[in-house]
């Protein structure tokens, strides 16, 4: 298996020299970055153990369908690794994450459908504080549902993951439903790697072992280069990252990295927007702006070098087009990247997503940001429980 490939050099549009200097003002991080709790992710046995005892109780009531009820860092990353694995369409899993009536209205439909048939749904309740409202709201609209068709065994259907000893922990212990912890250091955006992502996974037919074996071996040099060339446009005035993914099963992943980066690094004033298109449907929407905008994007192309499918004339027409598209990108200035994917493989994306991790934590150090913390994502929080109390 390749390592993933990672090109900058004759368009970053940064001096070696400038960038050298960032690698070694960074060098004490990441000698120290081992102690970040993603880092143990990969390796950590007893994790994968207890998901692995739980999937093949769940596995053993042949469920029909999965429904994720989680937001952001819940579920963003599981989402990401699903479709980049499994493709968009005609997968038996539904993400629940938020409180639009509609939508989750018409999840219900299809779920009650199934229950209806006397099939089996599994729900996967993932809150790291097990106090988040949408995802209460939301377990207690479905719990509802499940009780009326599973009323004395509902509980079976039920997989919990949550901080130990957090509200939900103790509602999994008083129904006596199978429960997952996540540990207390692990901040959600960076938890796909854990029990949050890999019980939905598992159960989902991905290959969980090789996502965490390419974790293990990914390339923490190229995610402190790419810190520096982010931090370096930044400085210079260009505060957009655009993630540039060709590939439509890559638009989620997208998501996943457009939070990490947001959540993780917008604060005290500071911050780089993270944007995220898919090509090459955007080159049709927002590659003008792209091109003959401000100049204030740094542009990360993420490419795919072998597809699951091989339709001749449409790859020759992709690979023309990234091609093609760079070449504007340079003649036009823009300064950008390219990662290099071989495939879309669960070894491949464990790579791609621990370098991305890597890449935001080595970011904070050199904006001097804690990339750990979002306090003001409490601010929405405090003032929605006023108006809900009132």
């Amino acid at each position: 298996m390749k390592q993933i490939k990672f090109e900058y050099k004759k368009t970053c549009l940064i001096q070696k020299v400038t960038i050298d200097s960032l690698l070694e003002k960074l060098e004490p991080e990441i000698q120290n970055a081992s102690r970040y709790a993603f880092t143990y992710l990969p390796f950590d046995e007893e994790n994968i153990k207890c998901v692995k005892k739980i999937v093949l109780e769940k596995q053993a009531l042949n469920p029909t369908t999965l429904v994720v009820i989680g937001i952001g860092g819940s579920n963003l990353g599981t989402w990401a690794v699903q479709e980049a694995i499994n493709g968009k369409l005609g997968n038996k899993v539904y993400f629940a994450d938020t409180v639009d009536s509609d939508y989750i209205n018409n999840i219900a439909k299809l779920i009650e459908q199934e229950l209806i048939a006397d099939k089996n749904v599994i729900f996967n309740v993932v809150s790291k504080s097990g106090t988040t409202i949408e995802t209460i709201a939301i377990f207690e609209f479905f719990l509802s549902i499940l009780k009326k068709y599973k009323p004395n065994n509902f509980n079976d259907y039920i997989v919990i993951t949550t901080d130990q000893d957090s509200v939900l922990f103790k509602y999994a212990q008083d129904i006596k439903c199978s429960v997952l912890t996540i540990s207390k250091n692990l901040g959600g955006r960076y938890s796909v790697l854990s029990a949050v992502g890999l019980f939905p996974l598992s159960m989902l037919g991905v290959n969980i072992q090789e996502l965490l074996h390419g974790a293990s071996k990914c390339d923490v040099n190229n995610a402190a280069i790419s810190a520096a060339l982010l931090y370096k446009h930044y400085k210079n005035g260009i505060n957009i990252h655009d993630t540039f993914l060709f590939s439509v099963d890559l638009e989620n992943l997208g998501k996943w990295y457009r939070q990490l980066m947001a959540e993780s690094l917008g604060k005290d004033g500071i911050g780089i927007t993270p944007t995220v298109s898919i090509g090459s449907t955007d080159l049709h929407s927002m590659v003008q702006l792209y091109l003959g905008g401000p100049i204030d994007k740094f542009t990360t192309f993420v490419t795919i070098e072998n597809t699951n499918t091989e339709i001749n004339e449409f790859s020759k027409i992709m690979n023309s087009i990234i091609k093609g598209t760079q070449i504007a990108y340079q003649k036009n200035n823009r300064p950008f990247c390219i990662i290099e994917i071989e495939n879309k493989s669960e070894y491949n994306l464990g790579q791609f997503m621990q370098i991305k991790m890597y890449e935001i934590v080595f970011l904070g150090y050199l904006l001097c940001v804690n990339p750990f913390d979002q306090p003001n994502v409490e601010d929405y929080k405090v003032e929605t429980k006023k108006i809900l109390g009132k």
